[in-house]
């Protein structure tokens, strides 16, 4: 035993140095916050009210400082669906829906002035780890590299996290009376209880979506990613398709994808055996003016029989959605309604960029193209379109 800690200590010691050291060049010479002035969020509205409900897709802008405390999310929020409220765009029927990664940055409420005006995301990651050194030691004495804090950072504060997340989604599903469609986060191992968002026993990570019903209690069980980013498969576990479902609104029957799901067209053929009557998709593009650059293609998963292998560098990030995502396979559903939201913002050095799409009676109609806040409404019609139910390729199935 005292051989084990013969070779473990100078491992130890150089660890907590290289950490000290590196919190220290991460934080002497802070730059100053930057805060963007309030910006009323764009508008866009599709359709007329017919009676049957909406879907209400929010775009917010957000920056470090706003995951500060649970309080100053949940105002900023807020304040988009008063918005949304002023226009007449909240009823009981409708379904909110917010985007990607929106509840993944709450690893950073509660934390010291200084973690907001580091520089870069790694610069906060070090910190974070710095701040909890022992913590992370002991998990991780021998390996440091990115994937293993990330996977460490998200396990150590997914209590708070949780919380965070149940209590500003189901708050705001409450006040306003509406179905949230409460973006993603990441958790190790989340399931529901009574109608609130849990963590178990495990440390597994998963990167979920959640729904809310307008009573502020969590619908069915959590939506978990399956197709996960090469970038993310080193330290999140994949979802299974039997944990793809719909969920039973005021709406009608809706189907969640999460993140890269969106690209993928047995997803489809799921929520297409479900008979789902709206699809949405929660999104976001961790890198700024992306939306019109070359696309790159397929990551992490061999692309679908349906890819045209051509397009990969040669068509753009937005053409490659309206023909690979939820707008070009949509029609293999019998949703009448689909919509694809996207985050903004800029948190510490990773800028986020897109634009919602929406797919209503077979047509593509865009949301707002703004590097800001953006709301897009789009109400629900009784003519149901006709979509080609074609088997979909043998090669889409996991």
């Amino acid at each position: 035993m005292s051989a084990v800690r013969t070779r473990c200590a100078p491992r130890l010691a150089v660890l907590l140095l290289a950490g000290l050291a590196a919190a220290a060049a991460a934080c002497a010479t802070p730059e100053p916050a930057v805060v963007r002035p309030p910006a009323e969020p764009q508008l866009a509205s599709f359709g007329h009210d017919q009676g049957l409900g909406n879907i209400l897709a929010i775009q917010p802008y957000l920056e470090a400082g706003d995951y500060a405390t649970t309080w100053d999310l949940g105002v900023k929020l807020e304040d988009y669906l008063r918005a949304a409220q002023g226009n007449g765009w909240l009823g009981p029927q409708t379904v909110v829906v917010f985007p990607e990664s929106i509840g993944s940055y709450l690893f950073a409420v509660d934390e010291a002035p200084e973690l907001y005006r580091v520089r870069t995301q790694d610069d906060a990651l070090d910190w974070l780890v710095n701040k909890n050194l022992w913590d992370f030691a002991s998990r991780y004495p021998f390996v440091a590299d990115r994937d293993r804090r990330w996977h460490w950072l998200f396990n150590h504060k997914a209590p708070r996290m949780a919380r965070a997340y149940q209590g500003i989604f189901s708050r705001l599903a409450r006040n306003f009376h509406v179905t949230i469609v409460a973006g993603s986060i990441v958790l190790p191992d989340p399931l529901v209880d009574n109608g609130a968002l849990l963590l178990g026993s495990g440390r597994k990570l998963h990167h979920v979506s959640l729904v809310y019903d307008p009573e502020g209690k969590v619908m069915g069980a959590p939506v978990r990613e399956i197709y996960l980013s090469t970038a993310r498969q080193p330290f999140i576990e994949r979802g299974t398709t039997d944990e793809l479902g719909v969920y039973a609104t005021p709406a009608g029957k809706l189907g969640v994808l999460v993140g890269a799901d969106s690209f993928y067209p047995r997803c489809y053929e799921l929520l297409r055996d479900q008979k789902a009557e709206i699809v949405v998709a929660v999104s976001a593009l961790p890198r700024r003016a992306t939306w019109d650059r070359k696309w790159p293609g397929y990551d992490g998963f061999p692309a679908p029989n349906e890819f045209a292998r051509d397009d990969a560098g040669a068509i753009t990030e937005r053409e490659a959605r309206l023909k690979y995502g939820l707008p070009g396979l949509l029609r293999f559903t019998p949703a009448k309604i689909g919509v694809d939201v996207y985050l903004h913002g800029q948190l510490w050095d990773v800028g986020y960029d897109g634009q919602t799409l929406v797919v209503m009676d077979q047509a593509v109609e865009s949301g707002p193209l703004v590097d800001g806040p953006a709301l897009t409404n789009v109400w629900l019609s009784g003519v149901t379109p006709t979509p080609t139910l074609a088997p979909l390729a043998p090669s889409s199935a996991l």
